[in-house]
C-alpha cells in the first residue's frame, strides 16, 4: 500500500468518526439491547452519572484513543 492510499484510508476513517460524533452529539436519547442498557444503567449507578454522561464519557474517551493510535502509528 503507498503512503497516498493509507492517506486516503486515514482521512476516511476520521471523517467516519466525525460523523458519528456529530450524529450521536445530535441524538438525544439512544436505544440499546437490554443488556447493554442494564449494564450503562448499573455503571450510571455506580458512577452517580446519567446514563447520558456516561455514554458522553466513553464515546469521549473511545475517540480520544482512536486519535493517539493514529497519531503513534504516523510517527
Amino acid at each position: 500500500m503507498t503512503d497516498g492510499a493509507s492517506g486516503g484510508e486515514r482521512k476516511n476513517a476520521r471523517l467516519a468518526d466525525l460523523r458519528a460524533a456529530t450524529m450521536l452529539r445530535e441524538t438525544t436519547y439512544l436505544s440499546f439491547d437490554v443488556a447493554t442498557e442494564n449494564a450503562l444503567l448499573a455503571i450510571a449507578t455506580e458512577m452517580n452519572m446519567s446514563r447520558l454522561d456516561v455514554i458522553r464519557m466513553a464515546l469521549s474517551d473511545w475517540l480520544e484513543s482512536r486519535n493517539e493510535s493514529r497519531m503513534a502509528a504516523n510517527e
